[in-house]
C-alpha cells in the first residue's frame, strides 16, 4: 500500500515592512496630508522670521481652513450618496457634499479662532504665536486621529475620498454660480473680501509687529505684607548703609531672554536741556532670565558711596549683556529715582 501525501503550498509569511505599507495605504490620504502640512507649517512660522510673505501665505490655511476641515472629517466620516427609495436618509447620506464641506471647513476654522483664543487666556501659557500654534497643532491632530478611525470603520465605498478633479470643478461651479453676470460679480468680490480680511488676521497672528513682544520693567518696593508695590521708595540714604529695592521684569515674548540690569548713582549739573552728569558711581549689576509671559522680581540692595543732594539712582535694563559704560542711549530702558545721600 502506497500513501502519498499531498502538501498545500503555503502561502509566505508577508513581512513587517509589507503590512506597515498596507497600513499606510489604508490610511486617509487627506487626513495625513493635512497633519503632515500643520507640521512643516509650524516649522516654516516659527524660523521664517525674515519672510513675513511666506508665514502669511502657509498661516492662511493653517487658520482658515483646516481645523474646521479635520473637526468636520470627525463628526462626518463618510461620502454623501443621494437616498434611494429602500433607504432612509440617515443610511444614504453618509457625509457631506464636497462643495458643502469645503464651505463649512472655512466657517467652522473661523469659529473655532476665538475658542482657542479664550483657552490660552485661562492658561498660564497665555495667548502667543508659539502657545496658539501648539493648541492648533493638537486639535488637528487629534480630529485627524479621530476622523480617521471613524472613516476606517466605514465599509470602502461609503468612505469619505477627495475627489481632486471633480472637485475641483465643482468649487468652480459653487463659487462662480449661478452663472448670471451680477451674481458671479458678488460672488467673486465676497471671495476677495474675506481673503483680504483673513489674510489681514493672519499676518496679525503669525507675523506680529516688533512692539508686539516687549518687556515691562518695573521698580519696586516690598510692602508689608511681603508683596510687591510701586509705592513707597527710599529716598533718604546713608553713605555705606543699604537699602532695598526690587527690579520686576516682565517678559511678553514667545522666548525666554536674558536680561541685565547696571545700577549707577549719579550726580546732576543744570537742569534740563542743559543737565550732565558730573559724578558716576557704579552700585551693582546683575542678570536673570525670565520665560516666555513670566515676570522676574529681582531684590536690589542700595548701598551708596556719593553724598549729596538730588542724587540721581538710575537702572538701566539691557536684553542680553550690557556694556561696560551703561548710558540711557544704549539701554532698552531705564528707571531713576532722586535720592539723598548723608554721611
Amino acid at each position: 500500500m502506497t500513501v502519498r501525501l499531498y502538501l498545500h503550498p503555503m502561502k509566505p509569511p508577508e513581512s513587517a515592512t509589507v503590512r506597515s505599507r498596507q497600513v499606510v495605504r489604508t490610511l486617509p490620504a487627506d487626513l495625513l496630508v493635512v497633519v503632515a502640512f500643520v507640521l512643516i507649517a509650524d516649522s516654516v512660522i516659527s524660523v521664517a522670521g525674515a519672510l513675513p510673505i511666506l508665514q502669511v501665505l502657509i498661516g492662511f490655511p493653517v487658520l482658515f481652513f483646516v481645523p474646521g476641515y479635520v473637526v468636520l472629517a470627525a463628526l462626518f466620516p463618510g461620502e454623501h450618496r443621494a437616498s434611494t427609495a429602500a433607504e432612509t436618509p440617515s443610511a444614504a447620506d453618509g457625509g457631506l457634499e464636497l462643495s458643502t464641506r469645503l464651505a463649512l471647513s472655512f466657517g467652522l476654522s473661523v469659529a473655532l479662532i476665538p475658542v482657542f483664543a479664550v483657552v490660552l487666556a485661562f492658561t498660564p501659557v497665555g495667548f502667543g504665536t508659539a502657545s496658539f500654534l501648539g493648541l492648533l497643532t493638537v486639535t488637528v491632530v487629534a480630529g485627524a486621529v479621530v476622523g480617521a478611525v471613524r472613516r476606517l470603520r466605514l465599509p470602502p465605498e461609503r468612505r469619505f475620498s477627495v475627489p481632486v478633479r471633480r472637485g475641483a470643478y465643482g468649487l468652480v461651479d459653487y463659487v462662480t454660480g449661478p452663472e448670471r453676470p451680477v451674481g458671479v460679480a458678488l460672488n467673486a468680490l465676497l471671495v476677495v473680501s474675506v481673503l483680504v480680511a483673513a489674510s489681514g488676521f493672519a499676518y496679525a497672528v503669525f507675523v506680529p509687529p516688533p512692539d508686539a513682544e516687549f518687556t515691562d520693567y518695573l521698580l519696586l518696593t516690598r510692602s508689608a505684607d511681603g508683596g510687591f508695590v510701586s509705592s513707597g521708595y527710599p529716598t533718604d540714604f546713608t553713605r555705606g548703609e543699604g537699602q532695598e529695592l526690587v527690579v520686576g521684569i516682565v517678559n511678553h515674548g514667545d522666548e525666554a531672554t536674558s536680561y541685565s540690569v547696571v545700577v549707577e548713582l549719579q550726580r546732576i549739573r543744570g537742569e534740563g536741556e542743559a543737565m550732565q552728569v558730573v559724578e558716576r558711581s557704579e552700585l551693582s549689576r546683575f542678570g536673570s532670565t525670565v520665560g516666555p509671559d513670566e515676570t522676574a522680581y529681582v531684590p536690589n540692595d542700595v548701598s551708596p558711596d556719593l553724598v549729596g543732594e538730588n542724587l540721581r539712582l538710575v537702572y538701566y535694563f539691557y536684553r542680553g549683556d550690557a556694556p561696560a559704560n551703561p548710558s540711557m542711549a544704549t539701554a532698552d530702558d531705564h528707571l531713576h529715582l532722586w535720592v539723598d545721600v548723608s554721611v
